[in-house]
């Protein structure tokens, strides 16, 4: 089937545990005594209930997501999921145990809980979303220690520093190796997300994030500048599947708008490392739409976040002038 927007919306239920999570603290939620964290960075790091860590380093939390991750369990989420397994649960609560914990986490953040019933369909697609990012979590951050010298050099041939390449968390896509890592990883949500592909094997990896950073979807390009006959130069992940229906329109979200939230005057790019080294450059403004035209998600997306303006800058070449004409009309239709 083809992604459309309709397809997408949020649940009002959806939405209000969103709201209260982004309003939530680590503290809040992951009070185990096993945890122990440490921070570092954006993470805390510690000791998992559910299973005996040498390191105590194995039970991971984004503070900036609220989402966790264990190495050891190969398993992930959001608070829904983490309090439906710390108190005994799978981890993938269903029914009155999903909107028991829904409204708990709502009101220990203040938000209000919608009167409105969530059917097991869009519970079933939250839980696999929510799983979905913290396994790109996971993934993004095994890549980045796959990176070696000669994609280094390529992407300083590009302009990128190491700091630069820190900075936007680039790695490098091992499809053996992530298999090897993944493997005791829920086969159908890894099947669901595509992140096994073969095809997927070979490139660097940019970091794709949402609105509230959390990892939306992977770009991928090539490590030289011409790739093998057959293979595309860039390409990313495909819009993630629960039972054969797509779920998520994956680039609903400008890439790097993540940095840019909060910019009421935008510059639009085309490609993904013309942004990122926008970006690393120091101009927050800089964002890409990929593909030569703005998508209705993102177009949704800007307008949401009440953004006045955008300077097109797509490529100088007949998709990018057909691409400027699209995004002048969308733009215009979300009333930017």
């Amino acid at each position: 089937m083809t992604a459309t927007n309709e397809n997408f919306k949020q649940n009002p239920i959806s939405e209000a545990i969103e709201a209260a999570i982004s309003k939530l603290r680590p503290e809040d939620i992951y009070t185990d005594k096993a945890h122990n964290f440490k921070a570092s960075g954006d993470r805390l790091r510690g000791g998992c209930p559910w299973h005996t860590s040498k390191s105590k380093t194995s039970f991971v939390v984004t503070q900036s997501t609220m989402q966790f991750w264990c190495e050891g369990c190969q398993f992930g989420g959001t608070p829904i999921q983490y309090l439906h397994r710390i108190r005994g649960g799978d981890g993938k609560p269903r029914g009155v145990e999903f909107i028991e914990i829904a409204k708990e986490i709502c009101q220990k953040a203040g938000v209000d809980f919608p009167e409105k019933e969530i059917n097991p369909e869009e519970q079933e697609r939250y839980s696999f979303l929510s799983q979905r990012s913290a396994l790109l979590a996971n993934i993004i951050e095994f890549c980045q220690g796959q990176i070696r010298d000669e994609h280094r050099n390529y992407l300083h041939s590009r302009g990128f520093t190491d700091a630069d390449i820190v900075d936007l968390g680039i790695g490098f896509y091992d499809v053996a190796a992530l298999r090897k890592h993944l493997a005791g990883y829920d086969r159908k949500l890894l099947e669901g997300c595509g992140v096994l592909h073969d095809r997927l094997n070979g490139y660097l990896v940019f970091p794709w994030y949402d609105d509230r950073k959390r990892p939306l979807t992977l770009y991928f390009k090539w490590t030289s500048k011409t790739p093998p006959d057959g293979m595309p130069k860039t390409t990313a992940l495909s819009n993630p599947k629960l039972d054969s229906k797509e779920v998520l329109e994956s680039k609903h979200v400008p890439y790097c708008f993540d940095r840019a939230r909060g910019e009421k005057h935008l510059v639009l790019v085309e490609g993904v490392t013309d942004a990122a080294l926008a970006q690393v450059r120091g101009d927050r403004r800089v964002i890409a739409c990929v593909a030569a035209r703005l998508s209705g998600g993102q177009v949704e997306t800007l307008r949401r976040h009440g953004v006045e303006s955008v300077t097109i800058c797509l490529d100088p070449d007949k998709a990018g002038e057909n691409g400027i004409l699209s995004c002048v009309k969308s733009l215009e239709g979300g009333q930017i």
